[in-house]
């Protein structure tokens, strides 16, 4: 609720000076919705009031800002989504839910008042799928385009300064079923740009690429496979975003979807558990959907809800968020959670640009536990006083 979310927007807003007096330049990445309630009416939800105080005030001094369509967007069939292009130099601006800017003339546009406007003040976003580089200096500009019928994309070389490509994918087209015409157009939509952008990327080259999602690849929490709410897994993914992934395009993923703060530094044992698939290389995956507030798991708490596929190295349920530094040879990665009125702090330091899986791995226990013994059968035997020698 607002009590969680001013808190955590309060830390967040700390974290960012602090970088900012170590002359480190951070970008806001929102792969959540936008703040959009359930009554669909282009405000921002209370809870997420806060959070989009500290996004207008880190952008309005220059920071960058990355955002996603969510499935609370989707829901709301895109009726209050107002596309904003504040990666490049004219800010495009439409306000038509359903189709983002293609008018190179339309016109700029003031954030202010409190309707979708003010929302995407907080969390801008172009178009449904696109590129946004991320130089050394910590700017950030769109350098895909994606035009003609049918619609190919393409990325801009990069000229040496770029640090991350940060690669924004609507899941929510492929995975949330249209409840409309409308909505069934803007999906159709989303999915042609999605496989052109995909396209796009095989066919260039460029810095280290990071999947945006508003859906988690796998999942630990209830949407996870074998979860509460099963709904999320490679396979139940595009076609194109799996080839992507298993391709090694991307080294990780941030997304949200789940009210739960994971990291996972490799998702390969949980992509053979979950969908039977051996993935090319390596991919982490970082999970933040509580900004506003926590799973709220109730008496039989996460063990009772969660999926059985993935094991992260930390996770947690409480309020808070994740907080990435990219050096030149790993990714740093602190989840911030609140938890009986203080802060705790996990590290995960996972390294960059590692090489691709080896053609003969040993696969993970597939049983449907994450508390099974994973050894081999001769392994547990020995460890049993009374089995056969």
């Amino acid at each position: 609720g607002g009590r969680h979310a001013t808190r955590v927007a309060a830390r967040l807003d700390e974290r960012l000076a602090a970088t900012q007096e170590l002359g480190i330049p951070s970008v806001l990445v929102w792969p959540g919705s936008s703040g959009t309630p359930a009554r669909c009416d282009g405000t921002i939800a209370p809870s997420a009031a806060p959070l989009a105080d500290v996004a207008k005030a880190h952008i309005a001094g220059g920071g960058a800002s990355v955002a996603s369509v969510g499935d609370h967007d989707w829901r709301c069939e895109l009726s209050q989504t107002v596309w904003v292009d504040a990666l490049s130099e004219a800010a495009l601006v439409q306000t038509v839910g359903d189709q983002p800017p293609v008018d190179p003339a339309a016109p700029s546009w003031v954030c202010e008042g409190a309707g979708p406007e003010n929302v995407a003040c907080a969390w801008p976003q172009p178009t449904f799928n696109y590129v946004a580089r991320i130089d050394r200096q910590g700017r950030a500009r769109r350098v895909s385009t994606c035009t003609g019928e049918p619609l190919r994309c393409t990325i801009a070389e990069d000229d040496g300064d770029g640090l991350i490509d940060l690669v924004v994918i609507d899941t929510g087209a492929w995975l949330r079923s249209p409840d409309s015409l409308v909505a069934a157009n803007a999906a159709a939509r989303s999915l042609a740009e999605q496989g052109a952008l995909l396209d796009a990327l095989a066919r260039s080259r460029g810095p280290e690429r990071l999947l945006v999602t508003n859906h988690p690849i796998e999942s630990a929490g209830p949407h996870g496979l074998g979860g509460l709410y099963a709904d999320i897994g490679f396979l139940y993914h595009s076609l194109g975003l799996q080839e992507a992934i298993a391709s090694g395009t991307f080294s990780g993923v941030l997304s949200a979807y789940e009210r739960s703060l994971q990291v996972t530094p490799d998702l390969s044992p949980a992509i053979k558990r979950s969908s039977r698939a051996w993935i090319d290389y390596p991919v982490f995956q970082v999970i933040s959907g509580t900004s506003s507030r926590g799973g709220g798991a109730g008496a039989r708490t996460w063990p009772f809800f969660q999926g059985i596929a993935l094991a992260p190295d930390h996770r947690s349920d409480r309020p808070g968020f994740a907080e990435l530094t990219i050096t030149g040879d790993s990714v740093v990665v602190l989840l911030h959670a609140r938890r009986g009125g203080r802060w705790q702090i996990a590290k995960t330091t996972i390294p960059r640009r590692r090489p691709p899986a080896p053609v003969e791995s040993t696969s993970p226990g597939m049983e449907p536990c994450l508390t099974c013994d994973t050894r081999d059968p001769y392994a547990r035997a020995r460890d049993v006083p009374d089995a056969p020698k």
